[in-house]
């Protein structure tokens, strides 16, 4: 199994147990900054999950059926770069 990390930041809405990149109704409208590590684990007969864990906050899964995809969804919502990216 294949797995890469990074790190980042971001302002994360919402409670501990039911968050968001964005505000909602129902939340505070002041999001929490904070650090958030992204993992993605799998191979090519299974897929690929990208593994969100903002810190202070549960963590949330979305799959994949290519590690590009997988790559491309974490850039699209937290801004990460290729090169941010590092094999464990």
């Amino acid at each position: 199994m294949r797995r890469l990390s990074a790190q980042i930041r971001a302002v994360i809405f919402g409670t501990r147990n039911h968050w968001s990149l964005s505000w909602h109704p129902g939340f505070e409208m002041a999001g929490t900054e904070c650090n958030v590590r992204l993992e993605i684990q799998g191979d090519e007969k299974d897929g690929y999950n990208l593994v969100k864990s903002p810190e202070g906050f549960f963590t949330a899964d979305d799959w994949h059926m290519t590690i590009d995809e997988a790559r491309k969804s974490a850039h699209e919502s937290f801004g990460v770069e290729v090169l941010q990216w590092f094999e464990e």
